[in-house]
């Protein structure tokens, strides 16, 4: 090869490295701007999730099951494959199981798990408690309060009783 050939070459190299080059930091705006886009979107989901639970906890029992039901059905899907295998998820189940408690709270699990020597971002835990209860196996007793179905107790009632001694 000659000289010249080889300079012809070295640049056509550094030619085509300087267009992968634009289109690879093309192509990182494009998926810093989605990644954007998709945790606003994320963000808008949760309030709207949000306002749901605030409304749905208005609601009597009968009739809040149905909406939570649709509402939360395909993020309980998702988030089933997620959480299953998760760490986290594992730890609060395990918690669950040993510690029958009639009411938890997050910052409960959170302090039960920390005692257990479990580092975990009291977010985490939430997110954990809120897939519990969407897909029914916490119960809701108060804002912030949740219980597991058969290990507390309540009454519910579509009739007044009235005083009787």
């Amino acid at each position: 090869m000659t000289l010249k050939k080889v300079r012809d070459s070295i640049c056509s190299y550094e030619s085509a490295l300087i267009a992968v080059e634009d289109d690879l930091q093309e192509a990182r705006d494009r998926l810093q701007e989605a990644e954007s886009k998709a945790q606003q979107v994320r963000a808008n989901v949760e309030e709207l999730e949000s306002l749901a639970n605030q409304l749905i906890a208005r609601l009597p029992e009968a009739r809040a099951i149905g909406f939570t039901k649709r509402i939360f059905q395909e993020r309980a899907s998702a988030s089933q494959v997620d959480a299953r295998g998760g760490p986290i998820y594992n730890n609060v189940i395990e918690l669950f199981e040993q510690d029958k408690k009639k009411e938890w709270t997050a910052p409960a699990v959170h302090d039960a798990l920390s005692a257990q020597g479990e580092s975990i971002q009291p977010k985490a835990i939430h997110n954990v408690i809120n897939y519990l209860y969407r897909t029914g196996r916490l119960q809701r007793v108060s804002r912030g309060r949740y219980m597991i179905p058969g290990y507390g107790f309540g009454i519910m009632s579509g009739h007044d009783f009235e005083d009787v001694d």
